[in-house]
């Protein structure tokens, strides 16, 4: 505990020296720090005889062996007592310093910088506590080496006073330093952004870093429906650019770690991008500048996971000024601030002591679970700039009664607003495409609904369970309409029809129960439809249906005899009973999805369609 408690203070010695250094001019020459005088070999050798975990390298010229090497090697997030500084002012050994797997930041979130001991030193209150802390020199009294490092590094006089850190410093007494430091001064992330730009740690987009833009030369994609998504990213610029097209597709998703690099310090995307995944850029560290397009509907759990420069404005942990990480506090009514354009995914997840939450204009996308199971909630507001409520983003607000979907939302997720239990008042914006599997599931008070026409996906269960609905209107733009959408609703048990639809097209219910049925010609999705008809043997589905849901042909044991065309683009995996495969035959076109369903599926086929 000694040995880590010296390093410690070490460590803050050299951050102390070099604050001062690094923002008063930049100077690129060699500094010898007064307490911290070893080879890189020695400071590793007393790293691990401390059993201290590696974290990160601190050089101070080209010879390696002035300043503190505390460590080498690991960085990710193993070490006890956070990160520190790397300091570059030799700029000749940047480049091999950047290959290290290392972040110019010191945890927790705040820096000793100059800015600091300027604002404690002009402060007399505050600048006598931090004496029990820091032993308080002038030029006069300090060693001729302290003096020589001080004058070359900062333009002193012998009159000026200056900090030098005690190096019997506690980590206990640390950690008091940095709470001061964060109530009683307003440095800030702007701040330490410049200071490492001085030193040349984190070059400027503009000015010394050379962005490089996606492409199928420097990344691996895949094709998803609407685009491509970036899967990897094989390059090592430390800006990147996400294009509008990679070989004249829309670039519409950012994967699960697709940019793994941790030198990564600028990330911009243009106008077309719509998912960037959890944990996209997880390893960078040291990102600073970025820029999300007005088309990003949700921004995955973490997908800047470990981002370091990131701000405390109250009760709120936020990054870059526009994305909510966090909500700390335990205040019932609580006003998200102004800027803010994505609430962060699980940010006020099961926080029980909210009542109201006032989101302001501006927010583009609620994330996923951000308000998950906040129960006691009884007021909340969707601003009109939003375009997507992420999965579960409402989950188990049971106790609001007016629900309204502004006109700005495009899409809502899955469980989004599933249990909201005492909403009367309902309606949906103008413009949703796609509301996701369960979203609206357990509105068991709702008596209407008026599709828009906006809509073209209605995920499984959507309103299960909403039923007291009994009457629906509208829906003439669905291209699909999942499973069990309205199942135990009033309006879809009352339907009595040979062959029941939900606008043009959608096939949800049929009240025949025949051996053998051909599907009529006018049915383009066919949602749960022939589910239970135990007297079916043979289906003959038209050609021009395109999707199959989930749970279509379930319960239909004696069926054996199936043709699907190859309009039929999707066949959900539980359209039919898995147990009953070996006693059917598909017939199917060559090539076709259905073929290529029944080949997955080791069921019969053939090509006589």
């Amino acid at each position: 505990m000694k040995k880590t408690r010296i390093l410690i203070a070490l460590v803050l010695c050299v951050l102390a020296v070099f604050a001062l250094a690094s923002c008063k001019g930049g100077s690129k020459n060699s500094y010898k720090m007064t307490k911290v005088d070893m080879s890189l070999e020695d400071a590793c050798a007393k790293v691990t005889e401390a059993g201290c975990t590696p974290v990160v390298v601190t050089i101070y010229d080209e010879n390696n062996d002035d300043g503190a090497v505390l460590s080498v090697g690991e960085f990710t997030g193993k070490a006890d007592n956070g990160y520190v500084t790397v300091a570059v002012n030799d700029l000749s050994i940047k480049e091999k310093v950047l290959s290290q797997p290392v972040a110019p930041r010191i945890l927790p979130k705040e820096s000793y910088e100059s800015k600091i001991f300027e604002k404690i030193s002009a402060d007399e209150s505050l600048k006598k506590t931090f004496e029990s802390f820091y032993t308080l020199k002038d030029a006069a009294t300090a060693s001729e080496r302290e003096v020589d490092v001080m004058k070359r590094a900062y333009p002193i006089t012998n009159t000026e006073a200056v900090y030098v850190l005690d190096t019997g410093v506690s980590a206990k007494e640390l950690a008091t330093i940095d709470g001061y430091i964060k109530e009683k001064t307003e440095y800030t992330a702007e701040d330490m952004f410049n200071d490492y730009i001085a030193v040349g740690i984190v070059p400027t987009p503009n000015e010394n870093l050379k962005s490089e833009v996606l492409s199928a030369d420097n990344c691996e994609f895949e094709e998803i429906e609407g685009g491509v998504k970036v899967t990897l990213y094989n390059g090592e610029a430390q800006s990147i650019v996400v294009p509008a097209e990679i070989d004249g597709k829309p670039v519409v998703t950012i994967a699960d770690g697709a940019i793994p690099q941790s030198t990564l310090h600028a990330f911009t995307t243009v106008s077309g991008l719509e998912v960037i995944e959890a944990e996209a850029c997880s390893n960078a560290f040291g990102l600073l500048n970025i820029t999300l397009s007005d088309t990003i509907l949700d921004l995955g759990k973490d997908a800047f996971e470990n981002v370091l420069f990131t701000e405390t404005d109250g009760d709120f942990v936020t990054f870059a000024d526009e994305i909510l990480l966090s909500y700390t506090g335990s205040a019932a009514e609580v006003a998200v601030p102004e800027g803010i354009r994505f609430v962060g995914a699980e940010s006020f997840l099961e926080n029980e002591a909210l009542t109201k939450i006032t989101l302001p204009e501006g927010v583009q996308s609620i994330g996923n679970a951000a308000f998950k199971l906040c129960e006691n909630v009884t007021e909340y507001n969707i601003p009109s700039t939003t375009l997507k409520i992420c999965d579960s983003a409402f989950q188990g607000i049971r106790h609001i009664t007016a629900l309204h979907i502004p006109d700005s939302v495009i899409e809502i997720g899955n469980y989004a607003f599933h249990e909201s239990n005492d909403v009367v008042e309902f309606s949906l914006g103008q413009n949703v495409k796609k509301i996701g599997d369960n979203a609206f599931e357990y509105l068991h008070l709702i008596t209407s609904l008026d599709i828009p026409d906006s809509v073209e996906y209605l995920g499984n269960g959507a309103f299960l369970k909403c039923k007291e609905i009994a009457t629906v209107t509208g829906g003439a733009g669905l291209k699909f309409v999942g499973t069990d959408a309205f199942g135990e609703v009033k309006w879809l048990i009352d339907l009595a029809e040979d062959y029941n639809y939900l606008a043009d097209g959608i096939l949800i219910k049929v009240g025949i129960n025949e051996p053998e049925i051909i599907v009529p010609a006018e049915v383009k999705c066919i949602s749960g439809a022939f589910n239970g008809k135990k007297k079916l043997t043979k289906i003959v589905i038209n050609d021009g249906c395109t999707a199959i849901t989930k749970s279509s042909f379930t319960d239909c044991a004696k069926l054996t005899d199936v043709t699907i065309p190859a309009s039929v683009t999707y066949i959900d995996a539980g359209a039919f009973d898995m147990g009953a495969f070996a006693n059917m035959t598909f017939h199917v076109e060559a090539g076709s999805v259905a073929e290529q369903f029944a080949k997955d599926n080791h069921i019969k086929f053939d090509n006589n369609i």
